[in-house]
């Protein structure tokens, strides 16, 4: 019998995955699944992965194809401090953040996306 997410005080997340570079002679299907593990140990219940599945770097030729893969899974907390977890996991495992957030080329004319937090009754 499924016990459900309201009744464990914890809230559904929803968290894709994704990178094209190596790094410490690991792939990136490594890192993703090393990833998927570290924030597993973090979650409120095991997470339900997607299949791993790749994409062209846009536009063409920039760069090495990605690996994506989404999950699903029980929180305990806020989606900041979802959001801090996250960034941790990334930090542990080697990525480093520019100051003022990562540029992407692809995405600069667009608004930054804005999460919201309302309360269920």
């Amino acid at each position: 019998m499924e016990i459900s997410v309201a009744d464990r005080g914890a809230s559904r997340a929803l968290v894709a995955f994704g990178g094209n570079l190596a790094h410490s002679g690991q792939l990136p299907q490594e890192i993703l699944q090393q990833a998927a593990a570290m924030l597993a140990q973090r979650s409120a219940s095991p997470l339900v992965m997607s299949r791993l599945y790749r994409t062209p770097a846009f536009p063409a030729g920039s760069g090495p194809e990605f690996v994506n893969a989404a999950a699903a899974f029980d929180w305990r907390g806020t989606a900041a401090d979802l959001l801090t977890s996250l960034h941790e996991i990334e930090a542990d495992l080697g990525r480093t953040r520019r100051a003022g957030g990562d540029t992407r080329r692809d995405n600069q004319s667009r608004k930054p996306l804005e999460l919201r937090q309302r309360q269920l009754s």
